[in-house]
């Protein structure tokens, strides 16, 4: 047996009255349900009646209900391959109407703010348990007029605990109410917004690097920026001033994460930061020889120790299929001809220099 929403069979179940005082005779009536598959006949109609009476099986049939109670009506239809499908109604039996029952969900679901505090309310999941809810009529406690509908928003303008009643209306014009309390307090005091710029922009340098720092473009929507606490990120003292602007010197390389935070009136703060990004100088290659010319065999001393930077490698090309790497270095050039012998520095940065020197040899 198949039990599927894919199966085909399509139930339609008519059922009068659904709602009524007990004892409570229903009809219902399924001769309306086919099959999307024209091959396949709909066998047997099984109905359940939830109130522990013995199964009935037919496409038409009545109930008498005999206890106030909220009925779930199963019907199981099954086709001539055994497949099934279930259909379900519900059935209320009551001396009485019911009222219905009126829920509130708040957004934010904590009704606590500050002025002015923006609140949204829904009452969709209010239920009528014999019925249908109709309407919806919210009052805000804050004196401001009625407002219908499922859901509403509100703004509360003034200090104070309201208390905000929902009522709803089912379709028999039976009423549900419930509340709920908001507290609204005084606007809290607004943190400052930091803003950090530099110059130079963006912040890269050799060092001695000296920077700018601006912190002027920093806000306080509620009141006044008093200091700002510098911290340049490279070890040294963090300094305090009531000035925007300060400047520093990084005598060290490298990454420095820098920030100002900023103090309002309040006590209340917030940060900015920046990265600064410190070199040292860019190596300069220099070369220098004891001889530039000669007959060969001639055999020739190069001297990189005038080369400036902080140099971590040395290396030469004599541009006859040859290399050495180091700082003074000794090669024979052994053929006639003229040849560029290259100098390539680099420092531990990664930044590097080039100096070429010509050979002739006769």
């Amino acid at each position: 047996m198949v039990t599927s929403d894919e199966v085909g069979i399509m139930p339609k179940v008519v059922a009068s009255p659904l709602k009524g005082s007990s004892p409570l005779k229903v009809t219902f009536n399924a001769s309306g349900s086919t099959h999307t598959n024209e091959d396949r006949s709909l066998m047997l109609f099984e109905w359940d009646f939830g109130d522990g009476s013995e199964l009935i099986r037919a496409r038409e049939t009545s109930h008498t209900f005999r206890e106030d109670g909220i009925y779930e009506i199963i019907l199981t239809i099954t086709d001539d391959n055994e497949n099934t499908k279930q259909e379900v109604i519900e059935i209320v039996v009551s001396e009485e109407l019911l009222t219905p029952e009126a829920k509130i969900i708040p957004t934010p679901a904590i009704l606590v703010g500050s002025v002015p505090f923006d609140i949204s309310l829904d009452g969709t999941t209010s239920i009528d348990n014999d019925g249908e809810v109709v309407g919806y009529t919210w009052s805000f406690g804050d004196g401001s007029p009625k407002e219908v509908g499922p859901t509403v928003t509100h703004t509360y303008n003034e200090v104070g605990d309201y208390t905000i009643t929902l009522e709803v209306t089912d379709n028999d014009e039976k009423k549900g109410t419930t509340s709920t309390i908001v507290v609204v307090r005084e606007k809290d005091p607004a943190a400052p917004i930091a803003q950090l710029t530099t110059s130079p922009t963006p912040p890269q340098g050799e060092i001695p690097f000296l920077v700018t720092f601006d912190a002027s473009e920093s806000t306080d929507e509620d009141g006044t920026i008093l200091s700002y606490l510098w911290s340049f990120g490279d070890d040294t003292k963090d300094v305090q001033t009531t000035s925007p602007t300060t400047t520093h010197k990084y005598e060290k390389v490298g990454i420095w994460p820098a920030t100002v935070k900023v103090f309002d009136n309040d006590n209340l703060s917030s940060v900015a930061n920046v990265t600064i990004a410190v070199n040292s100088s860019a190596p300069e290659a220099f070369i220098e020889t004891n001889k530039t010319s000669g007959y060969s065999p001639i055999r020739i001393t190069f001297d990189a120790s005038g080369s400036s930077g902080d140099i971590a490698s040395y290396s030469w090309n004599f541009d006859d299929d040859t290399s050495d790497s180091g700082i003074v270095v000794q090669h024979t050039f052994n053929k006639k001809g003229t040849y560029s012998v290259t100098l390539n520095i680099e420092d531990a940065q990664g930044q590097v220099d080039t100096e070429e020197v010509t050979i002739t040899v006769r």
